[in-house]
């Protein structure tokens, strides 16, 4: 290889280097912070949720709503983490399961979850599910991984499919969105520092 065709490749190869430094990846004091302090928020956030449905006697805390806080506090610049994301992601795929659900005449099944097997309609409802999460989530423009996976826990069975299921699942999507939006924006801050 000549020098001349060299140095250009090297030089490309730095500059790429710089761009995926930039990026966010690459440690900087400011993002150290951030990065200690957002798994500290997440502890204190879904520990909030946890313990004020303790208090209220109410299962308020659904597994997708860990996925919503991870993706507020690890990835607060995305638009999946944003509020509108979040909130009406999860309540598109809570509808999605519960129409999962009715169609596919699995309501009245066990849950596919704690050593239950998985019946074929339980399968047909997780399938409907995720289409429907995937097509509303796409159609509002609220992307949030969280939202598929909300629809999951409802076609499931992991949450009740009536209305006590949608109000666990109500209370703790409010409460994720109004706890977990000032702590993305004070990691923000961190990492603008």
């Amino acid at each position: 290889m000549n020098s001349v065709s060299g140095d250009g490749e090297e030089a490309r190869l730095r500059g790429n280097f710089r761009r995926c430094d930039a990026s966010s990846n690459f440690m900087t004091p400011r993002r150290a912070v951030a990065d200690f302090v957002a798994p500290v928020l997440i502890a204190a956030i879904i520990g909030a949720v946890a313990a004020f449905g303790v208090w209220a006697q109410e299962p308020w805390l659904a597994p997708s709503l860990g996925s919503a806080v991870f993706t507020q506090l690890l990835h607060p610049e995305a638009a999946s983490a944003k509020p509108f994301a979040i909130l009406v992601g999860q309540v598109l795929g809570a509808a999605a399961g519960f129409a999962g659900v009715f169609l596919a005449g699995a309501g009245s099944l066990p849950p596919f979850m704690g050593g239950h097997r998985l019946l074929p309609a339980r399968v047909s409802a997780i399938a409907m599910t995720s289409f429907l999460a995937a097509i509303l989530q796409l159609a509002s423009g609220a992307l949030t991984p969280a939202g598929g996976a909300t629809a999951l826990v409802v076609a499931m069975g992991a949450e009740a499919d009536d209305w006590t299921g949608a109000m666990h699942l109500a209370v703790g999507l409010l409460l994720v969105t109004a706890l977990g939006e000032p702590a993305r924006r004070l990691v923000l801050r961190l990492r603008a520092l």
